[in-house]
């Protein structure tokens, strides 16, 4: 389909987007055309996020996703899987057409095909069928051009050849281990020998048989990862001492190139990991729905080498903070090497600029998050807020592929241009990968190689580029899709939290209701001025938060849970020596006594509400007295012996218990009964006695 043909259609589909006209709401789906005006007015006054369109001159297209909901659900508008089912036998990649690095190649591979009847000449010699003659000049024509593009890839190679050949040629492929093993046979035994391979009639080819393919799997799974000539040696052995016929390179590579056998000698050659990650499907995942939503980090190392500061060449690592909703950078730092404190700086850098904290992150596996240093205080204070942190799953890179694609786009473009740039080789999966030292050594011969604070511009220069403009596949740019769908599930931060995740931590005790904190040989002091908070408080460990820059004031939290208590100013120190004291000195010294004599007179308030809470229970002064045992029991019972004498009653018995033993009631016990029922009788209780 011609791109004016394509201006012409009421859908157009590009990637995973789907436009509709305008003209098919007006005309089919019954939409007035001053509603659609109305709609792509409030979209571009930012009123509303619906209505998001292109223009192509007179001609508009709406994105389906962004058209008011009661448009979408109306019956007259069929439904988005059913228009893009529609639109499958007739796709058009636009992005390849307007792709100005395939413009060229494409108008030399037609022009190759059109004339492509002048190679008949290099088949002469062979016995060829005239219907095979045409089909075998223009897959030689394309794949002698294919040859001469060195500035290609191979799979871009494949792209043109899929793009450009059909079934007037006599080589096709949908299988890029196909071609590339058909390419290596141009290279190495020439064009026509390869093209001609299966039109010559050679009647001493072997045929295939299973044993073969068993044989040629059976060393390629087994052994440590053998080439294809290893094989073949081992085959032809294994057939020798059979008596069979031995076979050829090509035979082996023509087995290997069986899908179905490759995958499940794969499977035994490269180990269950890379079953997992290859074979096994992998989870698919929704884009988080807001910015703030999920965030990711990672850090990684920039491929511009630069002078350190022994004029060395150095490299340089960046961590990086990205929005999983708009791709945008929210923060960075640069530093010589990956360490806690790089991340915590790109941390803190994405905080402080949104003003907010996302409700997830997500990070890599580096050891420096579970070591106790400021990295992993930064973690727990976010977490005591609010903010879900989780690590992403082991071999499972797709789980964090936002930041990670952003780390190989932004190595590969962005840092191209940025002089000290060495390419992909740094990549390399050896621990011990260096650069080519040949092109270090040009370039300090040369003196090409930027200092690192160039370096730091630079790159901080092309952050913000992207963040601007995106690549050239975004249709929007981060900062735009950022505010497109403004956060909602964020943790607003305010000052306290600001402390927790900015400032330094000491952890002191309180003595004195005063806080002493030393920053570089200097002392700063703070000063506890209310009763309950010095109560609380005396004798315990609590984290302070300060600021080195700025010691006028400090936060006070809890030492465990963070929780915040208070803030306090710093109080001046004053000078022993009357001589060196100021009239300010003075008037601080007076407001000390004073303070310290109202803080007394509080503390003494405190004591005199416990005890009046006591004086209000009316408990007896027996309990309340040091010495009473806490034994209820032995309280009652003193309580019952005491009994006040009665004076007016004649009959009195002693209640001293030594008394009570003594002869004079023994010899006389007769009478002592008398009176004792005398008494139950008057008094009603043998108690008394």
């Amino acid at each position: 389909m011609k791109k004016s043909e394509l201006l012409n259609e009421d859908f157009i589909q590009y990637q995973e987007l789907l436009y509709v006209r305008d003209t098919y709401l007006i005309d089919v789906c019954k939409i007035s055309s001053q509603k659609i005006a109305g709609i792509i007015a409030a979209f571009q006054t930012k009123k509303t996020i619906y209505g998001k369109h292109i223009k192509s001159g007179e001609n508009i297209w709406f994105e389906y996703d962004h058209l008011p909901s009661k448009i979408r659900e109306s019956k007259l508008l069929p439904s988005k899987p059913a228009l893009i089912e529609n639109l499958k036998n007739n796709k058009f990649d636009y992005e390849k057409e307007n792709n100005p690095l395939y413009q060229r190649e494409m108008i030399l591979l037609n022009i190759a095909v059109d004339n492509s009847e002048m190679f008949i000449a290099a088949f002469k010699e062979y016995k060829i069928p005239k219907n095979k003659i045409s089909p075998y000049c223009k897959t030689y024509a394309v794949l002698k051009l294919l040859t001469q593009f060195e500035h290609l890839k191979i799979h871009e190679k494949y792209n043109l050849h899929n793009a450009i050949s059909d079934s007037g040629f006599s080589f096709q492929s949908n299988n890029i281990d196909y071609f590339y093993a058909k390419y290596a046979d141009v290279l190495e035994f020439g064009l026509v020998r390869s093209i001609t391979h299966k039109g010559v009639s050679n009647k001493n080819a072997n045929k295939v048989t299973k044993t073969h393919e068993d044989l040629v799997g059976h060393f390629y799974r087994n052994g440590n990862k053998l080439s294809r000539r290893d094989i073949l040696q081992k085959v032809n052995t294994a057939l020798k001492l059979k008596n069979l016929q031995p076979i050829s390179l090509t035979t082996v590579k023509r087995i290997l190139l069986n899908t179905y056998n490759k995958n499940i000698d794969g499977m035994v050659r490269n180990g269950e990991t890379w079953t997992k990650n290859t074979i096994l499907p992998f989870l698919i995942r929704s884009e988080p729905e807001n910015s703030g939503d999920h965030y990711q980090i990672d850090a990684t190392k920039l491929q511009i080498c630069c002078k350190d500061g022994n004029q060395e060449g150095a490299f340089l690592w960046i961590a990086v903070v990205i929005d999983g909703y708009s791709r945008q950078v929210m923060g960075f730092a640069i530093a010589d090497k990956e360490t806690p404190d790089l991340y915590a700086k790109a941390l803190k850098s994405a905080f402080s600029r949104a003003n907010f904290l996302p409700a997830e992150i997500l990070r890599d596996n580096y050891l420096g998050y579970t070591r106790n240093n400021d990295l992993s205080d930064l973690i727990q204070q976010t977490e005591n807020l609010g903010v879900i942190w989780r690590a992403h799953k082991v071999g499972n890179p797709r789980d964090k592929g936002i930041v990670e694609s952003f780390n190989n786009i932004f190595n590969t473009v962005f840092c191209k241009q940025i002089p000290g740039y060495i390419g992909e080789g740094i990549k390399s999966k050896n621990i011990n990968a260096r650069p080519n030292p040949d092109i270090l050594t040009f370039m300090k011969k040369n003196k090409l190689l930027p200092n690192t604070d160039e370096v730091i511009l630079r790159v901080t220069a092309n952050i913000h580029k992207y963040n601007l403009n995106g690549t050239q596949n975004d249709k929007i740019s981060p900062l735009e899709k950022f505010q497109l769908k403004p956060p909602k599930n964020t943790i607003v931060l305010n000052s306290e939290a600001d402390a927790l995740l900015y400032f330094k931590k000491k952890t002191v005790k309180v003595s004195r209701s005063t806080i002493c904190v030393n920053v570089n040989d200097c002392s700063h002091f703070y000063r506890l001025s209310d009763a309950d908070l010095i109560l609380e408080l005396h004798n315990t460990m609590i984290q302070v938060r300060y600021d080195p820059h700025n010691m006028l004031l400090i936060y006070l939290f809890t030492e465990l849970e963070s929780k915040f208590i208070t803030r306090l100013a710093e109080v001046p120190i004053i000078p022993l020596a009357q001589i060196n004291q100021t009239i300010d000195d003075q008037s601080n010294l007076k407001a000390y006594f004073q303070q310290n004599k109202q803080l007394l007179k509080n503390l003494q308030q405190k004591i005199e509400e416990r005890q009046s809470a006591i004086d209000a229970l009316e408990l007896p002064p027996e309990v309340l007295e040091s010495g009473f045992s806490g034994d209820l029991e032995v309280y009652k019972l003193k309580k019952e012996e005491k009994f006040d004498i009665d004076y007016g009653n004649p009959i009195q018995l002693p209640k001293d218990k030594k008394l009570k033993t003594d002869k004079i009631f023994t010899k006389y016990r007769t009478v002592y009964n008398e009176i004792q029922d005398l008494l139950y009788k008057q008094k009603g209780t043998v108690k008394r006695l």
